[in-house]
């Protein structure tokens, strides 16, 4: 057996368990150490999950959803950044991150989060009114049953509303 064979034995266990150890401490959670719905798998037939949606509101009243690829965005990874970081919880304590400030607090967290989000839009579509914020209720087959409507975030006036 080589003399470095124990070192690497150990960085490879280090590797993963220190992450995981940190996720225990900290008591919040981040992907991938993670059991949230969003990360979750349908169990039976009758399971449902939810996930967020941003829809763009056009002068002309259409609605559209977003075409991440177009603005240079992943789906995936903002849907995740937006959980984490904007949407949370304002339950102290919450493994979801906890955050002050009640309705308050959440719309100006979401002005700061559309402010960029919006301006990315607006520089290849200048029709753009405003941004809703979804969400949709799936089935196991990732059909939306139910979509409730959290809030509009206006260009304009570049204020956030929640619905």
């Amino acid at each position: 057996m080589p003399k470095f064979y124990p070192l690497i034995v150990f960085i490879v266990f280090g590797a993963f368990l220190i992450p995981n150890l940190i996720e225990i401490t900290v008591g919040q959670e981040h992907f991938p150490f993670s059991n949230n719905p969003m990360f979750g798998h349908y169990v039976t037939t009758q399971d449902t999950t939810v996930t967020f949606d941003f829809v763009i509101a056009s002068s002309n009243n259409e609605m559209k959803p977003i075409d991440y690829p177009k603005y240079g965005l992943w789906e995936v990874k903002l849907k995740r950044y937006y959980f984490s970081n904007v949407y949370g919880s304002s339950e102290p304590g919450s493994p979801q991150g906890y955050f002050e400030g009640g309705v308050e607090g959440f719309e100006q967290r979401n002005e700061a989060f559309f402010l960029k989000l919006s301006d990315l839009i607006l520089a290849k579509n200048s029709d753009t009114e405003g941004i809703y914020l979804l969400m949709d209720w799936l089935t196991p087959s990732e059909r939306a049953f139910k979509i409730d409507t959290l809030g509009y975030y206006d260009v304009e006036s570049r204020s956030f509303n929640s619905l």
